[in-house]
């Protein structure tokens, strides 16, 4: 005749209820490449994602390393916009301040076949009257002639 075995001791923990379902956030799901925005304003989304929002130009600027004050502007969909160009494989989004388009404006320009990016950034307290500040995918900087930014 076998052992008897002992009666197996009760758990006192539950699983977790199972959540409901929600859709996968843009970081699970395939993002849309920056080239698909281009003809399109940097507010607009493709497929549910918004140009600014993308993770891969958030990266892209953050390697460029402008000041946080200044990202803050460059990434922000409450600014006035134009559509994304594309020229010489370069994507291009420009916008400005509203009601000040002239002396507060960026763009980020990102090499399409790589996704680095580099940014413009014109502010005249910052960065005087005819220039511009660029700041680099090699996360360096650099003042340039030019009181406006590149729109296309």
């Amino acid at each position: 005749m076998p052992p008897r075995r002992k009666p197996c001791v009760r758990c006192s923990f539950s699983l977790p209820r199972p959540s409901p379902s929600l859709p996968p956030s843009p970081s699970l799901q395939r993002l849309p490449p920056l080239s698909a925005y281009v003809g399109k304003y940097p507010y607009d989304k493709v497929q549910g994602v918004v140009f600014l929002k993308n993770p891969a130009l958030i990266a892209a600027v953050k390697k460029a390393a402008p000041p946080k004050s200044v990202a803050k502007w460059v990434l922000s969909v409450d600014t006035t916009q134009v559509p994304i160009a594309e020229k010489d494989g370069k994507i291009i989004a420009h916008a400005c301040e509203p009601h000040n388009c002239g002396d507060h404006q960026w763009a980020i320009v990102i090499d399409a076949s790589s996704g680095s990016a580099d940014v413009c950034y014109h502010n005249p307290p910052d960065t005087g009257e005819a220039k511009s500040c660029w700041y680099l995918s090699t996360g360096k900087n650099e003042l340039r002639d030019g009181a406006e930014c590149p729109s296309e």
